[in-house]
């Protein structure tokens, strides 16, 4: 159970970055705060049209890697799923900083 406790305290840490981050960097986006996974969907509908087009321009362009919305639902094409498990607070913190850049609003 210690571990359990440990992991979701690095999770919690994570989320509350990518969190901050997006307020910050992007903050016209539109979002709920996780309460229990390890992603984010990010509505950047007042920045873009196409979420998917979007996602390939920020892995070419400034190699950050985000899931498209519409994978999931068509309900979500100028959104993006934004993981924040598997970074370091700083990576995480610098990748949104530059989706902030891509769409232009910082």
């Amino acid at each position: 159970m210690r571990y359990i406790r440990e992991v979701v305290e690095v999770y919690r840490q994570r989320r509350d970055v990518a969190v901050s981050a997006l307020r910050k960097y992007v903050p016209e986006a539109r979002f709920v705060t996780p309460s229990g996974s390890m992603f984010v969907f990010v509505d950047l509908a007042r920045y873009v049209q196409d979420g998917e087009s979007f996602a390939r321009e920020l892995l070419e362009r400034h190699n950050v890697a985000v899931v498209p919305g519409s994978y999931f639902s068509d309900v979500y094409k100028a959104a993006v799923r934004v993981s924040f498990v598997t970074e370091t607070p700083q990576r995480i913190e610098e990748g949104i900083k530059r989706i902030g850049q891509a769409t232009g609003s910082k």
